[in-house]
């Protein structure tokens, strides 16, 4: 039997040395036009479509992972438009959530800090086929 204060400092030590997860989406290039957005991307990765002074678009494969693209607007010109901030480690933030309708399904999340928060799960194409 392993002594209570052992296991104590072992679960002390663990959390001490637990290191945060890799973000999910990161930047990972900027290019100056849309068109340059390369059609394979370095999985979570995302592309910022900027000119100087201005944010346009950001470009990343949706996490869900059926493969589909979302192009988010920057620009506060257009409706709807995200704002986007980019944190450690290049970690992508985008306000508000990300609600996404597509062949594939409905996705609805939150991206903080490279990280993807479900609002609801992804849909499979047959469960929208059913609804």
């Amino acid at each position: 039997m392993i002594p209570v204060w052992l296991t104590r400092g072992l679960a002390r030590l663990i959390r001490r040395l637990h290191r945060p997860r890799p973000p999910l989406i990161v930047r990972t290039a900027t290019v100056a036009h849309a068109l340059d957005v390369p059609e394979q991307l370095v999985p979570g990765g995302a592309v910022l479509v900027a000119r100087p002074g201005f944010q346009d678009w950001l470009a990343f494969d949706c996490p869900c992972g059926t493969g589909h693209r979302l192009l988010m607007t920057l620009s506060t010109t257009r409706r709807p438009h995200w704002k986007m901030t980019v944190g450690a480690h290049d970690s992508v933030t985008l306000t508000p959530s990300i609600d996404s309708y597509s062949d594939h399904g409905r996705c609805h999340f939150w991206l903080r800090e490279g990280r993807v928060s479900w609002v609801q799960p992804p849909a499979s194409p047959e469960t929208k086929a059913t609804r």
